[in-house]
């Protein structure tokens, strides 16, 4: 359809999947990080990740009480720039033998005491970015945290894990599964299901199957069917199935070229597998040797490599055609994210979704939405500038860009600049839209201002600035209030920084940044509690993915406070930090606000901590087609 809503006939079009809904993913390590091949490989066949050992305990935690979880963080930070979901693992293994090596010694409430600390410092660090955790690796096949503790560990480590991220997906996760394993002589099937529907019957809240799916030395080619009678004994279970960990290391590379394809057919095909993710893909990153790889140390691809993107190829969706005289064109597609554009039009792409579970879907298509270069604020850069430019190095980098508008924000050792990069930035040109504020429950209150606040307010009116200031609340804020004393604590809070802010003749946003405060209901709550305050509203789009299912009825409220909205890709499931144009939802959204007569300014979001901060502003604006 065009602007006013008519059908665009003879018009046409480009169809083609950019994501799809079946996970396709690899185990990674930190030789990823610094190794461009890699990265390539990687972004371009897949749309999940795990790590191969990086949030293992004995990896985090080698040292009693030392923890670390840098390597974790960094493929983390990779991958949510790169549009991948991460599975997490795993919290614990439970053979003794795979323990950190101060484990074993443990006895009793000590061992406890080490389990629970763990499993909070774990789940809590991850919370909201991986997908899924593996909570407790391979309990078929050892027993050390149920000997020392009594078998109600097992379910308690789902319980607390839950209690701590109910946003992530709990799975179980085990070997000798799929087919029979190198020491084995028969699958454990049954005693797997057995074992699950026991943890189910102790409360254990489990939400998908994991199977490994290492091949070793099972007939899988000259039986196949085997695979799908396994798959269908787990699939009694009413859970999610995932192949988590496959990989084969035949010497022969055909052989292992045509497990892969049967173990991905058969797993494509079965309507309870929702992915397969492949444990080796590049010889020098390998548990078992270079057979098993997918590309050689050249990264000349094996013949199982061949044969994967084969099979992707051939599980994706590309359509050419013309629209009927009711703008209609028709196609059946492979589930998952499309994109589509307009021939007659300098279009925005358009992304839509099939869905598996939905059936027959009919999708309108509009072109591309009225967004301007001046209509954009850089947002989301000092911090995440991993370069490290000076003030006046990353002033040139946003002019160079086009931006002209800039929205400030920093951390402690920022301070120091910040008034010479405010001033900077305008005497370039650049507009300085807004300045962050983070307001925290212990330093902050009517009255009082943490010091770093009052640094960064007194940077402002150095700069002579008078400016937005976008308001964020840590939740602590508001612990241990009712609905009501959160909203009175919140006016009370805003109305003194609105009366600072007003000392340059600034105003004060609030800034939807998660939890109670996040929400826009609350945020009006508190706006309507300060009729005598010109308080307005900062929408992120990074923050409300939860909040796609409501977006109209909260634009509708949020309409007359609106200042900025910021920008970014949007699926239901997250990453939070997705590039636009790359989700599902963020298209439909935008044409929304401006449906309803928000003209601007938009925020364009630079939020990657370990890529270059002028990369991921120049994906955004290519989504935006201005680059």
């Amino acid at each position: 359809m065009n602007d006013t809503g008519e059908a665009l006939p003879s018009e046409r079009v480009s169809v083609r999947q950019v994501r799809p809904e079946f996970a396709f993913g690899a185990a990674i390590t930190h030789r990823l990080l610094d190794n461009p091949q890699y990265q390539e490989f990687v972004k371009d066949r897949f749309t999940w990740a795990v790590f191969g050992n990086e949030s293992k305990w004995y990896a985090n935690e080698r040292e009693r009480g030392v923890e670390t979880y840098e390597n974790a963080d960094a493929l983390l930070d990779w991958c949510e720039a790169n549009g991948l979901q991460v599975r997490g693992h795993t919290v614990f293994w439970e053979p003794e033998r795979w323990q950190p090596k101060w484990v074993p010694g443990l006895e009793g409430e000590e061992l406890r005491a080490a389990v629970e600390r763990r499993l909070e410092s774990a789940v809590t660090h991850f919370k909201g970015r991986f997908r899924h955790w593996d909570v407790n690796n391979e309990m078929l096949h050892g027993s050390f945290f149920k000997d020392g503790l009594g078998e109600g560990i097992w379910p308690w480590m789902f319980e607390r894990t839950h209690e701590l991220d109910p946003e992530a997906g709990l799975f179980v996760n085990e070997f000798n599964i799929l087919s029979v394993d190198q020491a084995f002589e028969q699958v454990e099937v049954s005693e797997y299901v057995e074992q699950i529907r026991w943890l189910l019957a102790q409360g254990a809240p489990i939400h998908g199957v994991g199977i490994q799916g290492h091949i070793w030395h099972d007939d899988i080619l000259s039986r196949p069917e085997a695979l799908r009678e396994r798959l269908d004994t787990l699939a009694t279970l009413g859970l999610p199935i995932w192949i988590t960990e496959y990989d084969s290391a035949e010497e022969d590379e055909g052989t292992n070229a045509d497990r892969l394809e049967v173990v991905y057919r058969t797993a494509f095909a079965h309507p309870a597998v929702e992915g397969v993710l492949a444990w080796v893909v590049w010889a020098g990153d390998s548990w078992r040797g270079p057979n098993a790889a997918w590309a050689r140390e050249d990264w000349t691809l094996t013949a199982s490599g061949e044969r994967f993107d084969t099979l992707r190829a051939e599980w994706s969706t590309t359509h050419e055609g013309t629209t009927d005289e009711g703008g209609r064109i028709h196609l059946r597609g492979f589930c998952g994210d499309y994109e589509v554009a307009l021939a007659s039009a300098d279009d925005l792409p358009r992304t839509f979704t099939i869905a598996c579970a939905d059936g027959p879907d009919e999708v309108t298509v509009h072109p591309r939405v009225p967004i301007e270069r001046e209509d954009l604020v850089a947002w989301c850069i000092v911090p995440f500038d991993s370069r490290k430019r000076t003030p006046e190095e990353r002033v040139r980098m946003l002019k160079e860009l086009g931006f002209e508008r800039y929205a400030y924000d920093w951390r402690t050792e920022h301070l120091d600049d910040t008034a010479r990069e405010l001033r900077f930035a305008e005497e370039r040109g650049i507009d300085v839209t807004a300045v962050w504020m983070w307001i925290d429950g212990e330093e902050d209150r009517p009255g009082q201002l943490s010091e770093g606040n009052e640094r960064l307010l007194a940077a402002v009116a150095e700069a002579g600035l008078s400016t937005q200031i976008w308001l964020g609340f840590n939740p602590n804020f508001f612990e241990g209030l009712s609905e009501e004393e959160k909203v009175e604590g919140g006016a009370a809070m805003v109305r003194y920084l609105s009366e600072r802010a007003a000392a340059t003749g600034s105003r004060v946003a609030l800034y939807n940044h998660g939890d109670w405060f996040g929400e826009p209901e609350n945020q009006i709550r508190i706006i309507e509690a300060l009729p005598d305050r010109d308080i307005g509203i900062v929408y992120n789009f990074h923050h409300g993915h939860e909040q796609i299912d409501r977006f109209d009825k909260l634009l509708d409220a949020m309409m007359p406070y609106l200042w900025v909205v910021n920008l970014n890709g949007m699926r239901p499931e997250g990453p939070k930090i997705l590039p636009f144009g790359t989700g599902t939802h963020e298209m439909e959204m935008l044409q929304r606000v401006l449906d309803a007569g928000f003209a601007g300014p938009f925020g364009v979001l630079g939020h990657v901590d370990d890529a270059d901060v002028e990369v991921i502003l120049e994906g955004n604006l290519k989504g935006l087609g201005l680059r």
